[in-house]
């Protein structure tokens, strides 16, 4: 047995923190602080919440079906030119959102969004980090995933406060500006697809076993036992409709419970925090005890926060219920690339990421459209809350099945 190792280099570190600026604007303004417009928007225009909450639905399964389509994409177009391009579209029609008068101008902005979206987000942030991280790749998925985190902390309070003062609108085009200003040059300047870019190599920090002795690293063992990608991707979506259910409902639920915006901020921008502090933990989770086990973890988080927004409405409990958000939350980004790379091998990954952050996307894009609904008919958020918890029970049982069968066939 002997260790080999490619030292962190400066180039390994301007991908790290080219790719974090991205998350922490892009997926920190455009995901995270969504649902404090849900609000203010509805009471200007006079659109019913399941309407509006259609929005975030388009986005998510325009995101799911472009997400299906990148690895025939990318055989034929280059990853950081689609980068490139896509950055600017989506800085564009994310300004453009703040001249909107009706619904149908949403909704279209929206899908141009999200098909723009998906070439900066997840998907190539993940191609790119396999490509420049051979070893700790789940650690380095979580720093950069970890500016999703840290960006909706950020800008939270930040959309909080302006909304309160300028209103909703204005809001929209400082976001959108900072969104620009922030990964527009970064995209252009520094994100390149490999290593070879810069004549270096991969970083990496492994040990290399002899054969004889009977060793396997962490993912040839995972590889040993094929997944059923079918039970896979409904585990993914289950996992992911239960844990954004508490991120996306939870701001709306508390200004509605009579807390007030900047309360609301506050919560969803701790929960952002806690969020960001996870995604690093649980990709050295991921690293260290697997990512179905991780999984496991993510779900039982989520259990415990729709139990506490169902049969309590205790304002000191909702900071609880912020941490464990963040815990749930980690799975869309970090998780899900991870258990793609182990569960169905490296060989595999860049055909099944697609799919997979699709499932992911799926998962999202119902929340908003079945909170909505439930909202509507009992204008109470605790309804959907119980249904989300029914959810994410049987998402934890398919969880143990997986474990179970490849536990027994290993």
């Amino acid at each position: 047995m002997k260790n080999t190792t490619q030292r962190l280099t400066f180039h390994h570190i301007m991908i790290l923190i080219s790719i974090f600026l991205i998350m922490f604007s892009g997926m920190g303004i455009i995901f995270n602080c969504s649902s404090l417009f849900i609000i203010p928007i509805c009471d200007e225009l006079g659109f019913s919440r399941s309407l509006f909450n259609f929005t975030f639905t388009i986005r998510s399964l325009t995101i799911m079906i472009t997400t299906m389509s990148t690895g025939r994409v990318y055989q034929r177009l280059s990853i950081i030119k689609l980068m490139r391009v896509s950055v600017i579209i989506v800085f564009v029609s994310f300004f453009m959102m703040s001249f909107a008068y009706n619904i149908v101008s949403f909704y279209l902005l929206t899908i141009i969004l999200g098909i723009a979206f998906t070439y900066i987000s997840v998907v190539p942030a993940s191609i790119i980090i396999q490509s420049w991280f051979k070893s700790d790749i789940g650690l380095f998925l979580g720093i950069v995933f970890m500016g999703s985190g840290v960006g909706g902390m950020v800008f939270n309070v930040m959309a909080g406060i302006l909304i309160e003062r300028f209103g909703w609108r204005i809001t929209l085009k400082i976001l959108a500006i900072i969104l620009g200003i922030s990964t527009i040059p970064t995209t252009f300047l520094f994100v390149k697809l490999t290593p070879a870019y810069k004549r270096t190599q991969p970083f990496y920090r492994e040990t290399v076993i002899d054969k004889n002795e009977g060793e396997y690293s962490p993912i040839e063992v995972q590889s040993i036992v094929p997944v059923n990608i079918a039970i896979l991707s409904i585990l993914i979506v289950l996992t992911s409709f239960s844990s954004y259910s508490v991120m996306f409902n939870i701001a709306p639920y508390l200004v509605g419970s009579g807390f007030g915006n900047v309360v609301a901020a506050s919560i969803n921008s701790i929960s952002m925090g806690a969020l960001a502090f996870f995604k690093v933990l649980f990709g050295k989770i991921c690293d260290s005890i697997g990512s179905l086990i991780t999984t496991m973890i993510c779900i039982i988080a989520s259990i415990m926060s729709l139990s506490l927004l169902s049969f309590t409405h205790d304002l000191n409990l909702m900071y609880g219920v912020a941490l464990l958000t963040g815990v749930a939350g980690t799975f869309g980004t970090v998780v899900v690339p991870i258990i793609t790379l182990e569960l169905l091998g490296k060989d595999n990954f860049s055909k099944y990421l697609g799919v997979t952050t699709a499932c992911s996307n799926l998962g999202v894009s119902i929340v908003p459209l079945l909170s909505g609904f439930f909202f509507d008919r009992s204008t109470s958020y605790v309804p959907y809350f119980i249904f989300a918890l029914s959810i994410a029970c049987i998402a934890l049982l398919i969880s143990f099945f997986i474990y179970y069968q490849r536990n027994r066939q290993s």
